[in-house]
């Protein structure tokens, strides 16, 4: 099923899904690096680097965001190696999506199709 609503500016990609969940993806997202070598008495020596992004490694959001109510938003982000899962306010989520380079109205919409479905208390995990 498709999203309700997709834009994309500079290296991020927004979407609500058909949940009214909002969605933000970082485009240029770094992949893993392995690093291929020979283990010697004295450690690894590297022979090569590759840079490798596993299945499903894209499809997890720099956050995400699910309309709470009365100006809160639950959120799910990328802290580095770690995800944060809790509540934030509206205006925060809106400063962060302005960070990111998507216009005011852009930031609207986003919003308020991420509104139109039922308040939750909860966002789900992406790790």
């Amino acid at each position: 099923m498709p999203d309700l609503l997709e834009l994309e500016v500079r290296k991020y990609r927004a979407v609500v899904t058909t949940d009214h969940i909002l969605k933000v993806f970082d485009r240029e997202k770094p992949g893993i690096q392995v690093v291929h070598g020979t283990v010697t008495e004295h450690g690894i020596e590297p022979q090569r680097v590759e840079e490798v992004k596993p299945p499903g490694y894209m499809r997890s959001p720099t956050f995400a965001a699910t309309w709470a109510g009365d100006g809160w938003c639950n959120i799910d982000i990328e802290c580095g190696v770690l995800r944060w899962n809790g509540a934030m306010e509206e205006e925060k989520v809106k400063r962060a999506l302005l960070k990111c380079g998507f216009e005011g109205d852009h930031v609207s919409l986003l919003l308020a199709t991420m509104k139109e479905g039922e308040e939750t208390n909860y966002c789900p995990r992406f790790d």
